[in-house]
């Protein structure tokens, strides 16, 4: 039985849940999902379609404690619960068996067992007990690896992992990782993502991007019909105000829409950043039916009041 893992905070419950909603109503089997979660978002209750999904076997939640101080966080777009994977070994003390890291600003689109399984049997066969999509080459821009020292030419996309827990733990991963924070603390720039590279350094198997399409980074025009995970990766998302018009934004709100009975998720930080997005968009509205443009207006300019 597959296993997935995602971890998130407050301010990511509801992506985080249309994350692991959109997993379960592709797949065709149960799965077993786990959420690390930290102590002030233990009161979070997941949805009913969630909880009494088919394809649910169980979904264990995983709470962490910690006081460390994560670089990066106030000014950008993620939290710091970017980081509490690397806390791997204290959390899954117990459990020796592979499993799928997801983000939470990733949406499921296909059904990825078979994809997955396959890739867990070549991993062993190469003798690789982690792997992530290859996000560039030295060749094409040698900063990171100048940045953090590394000596192999290509640096992933952490936004899916493929890992095997034992061999994780035997590596004492977790603690290598902690100590890497406190030293790339002025080097790092994407969080955990620059710590599990400079530790990994290249040895890593290299995943399909259909495993890992983001959105950021690959043509928007781009046949979709192998993917299997749309990653909403860099700044832009779909739940921003004009997010409906990002890149393939409008499958995450049809996810949401299915989940909350609702026909549109905003998160407004800064009220004139979002009304600049609303013009900004403004001249695809002709794409949109005229009465859910009506309704995208209204919440949208909700959203705006009520921040």
């Amino acid at each position: 039985m597959f296993n997935f893992l995602f971890a998130f905070d407050e301010n990511y419950n509801i992506q985080g849940s249309v994350s692991i909603f959109s997993l379960l109503e592709n797949v065709k089997t149960k799965i077993n999902i786990y959420v690390i979660k930290d102590h002030t978002n233990s009161t979070y209750n997941f949805p009913k379609k969630i909880l009494e999904h088919k394809n649910l076997n169980t979904l264990i939640v995983k709470e962490i404690y910690t006081v460390e101080e994560f670089y990066n966080i106030s000014t950008s777009h993620v939290s710091q619960a970017t980081f509490y994977r690397l806390y791997l070994s204290n959390l899954f003390e117990n459990e020796d068996f592979n499993i799928v890291y997801l983000d939470a600003d990733i949406v499921c689109v296909r059904n990825p067992i078979d994809e997955l399984k396959l890739a867990f049997e070549q991993m062993s066969l190469d003798l690789k007990f982690i792997g992530f999509a290859d996000e560039l080459k030295k060749s094409q821009y040698s900063e990171p690896f100048k940045r953090l020292d590394m000596k192999n030419d290509k640096y992933f996309n952490a936004g899916v992992m493929l890992l095997n827990l034992k061999k994780w733990k035997e590596l004492n991963y977790t603690e290598k990782s902690l100590e890497l924070i406190e030293k790339l603390n002025d080097k790092a720039k994407f969080w955990d993502q620059d710590i599990l590279n400079s530790l990994i350094d290249g040895k890593y198997f290299t995943i399909s991007n259909n495993l890992n399409f983001r959105t950021s980074e690959v043509p928007i025009d781009r046949n979709l019909d192998q993917v299997k995970f749309i990653h909403y990766s860099g700044k832009s998302k779909p739940w921003s105000v004009g997010g409906i018009f990002e890149e393939h934004g409008m499958i995450y709100h049809k996810y949401y829409g299915s989940l909350y009975n609702k026909e549109f998720h905003f998160v407004t930080n800064n009220r004139k950043n979002s009304i600049i997005k609303i013009l900004k968009y403004s001249r695809h509205f002709k794409k949109l039916p005229i009465y859910i443009l009506f309704k995208y207006l209204l919440l949208s300019l909700i959203a705006i009041i009520k921040k």
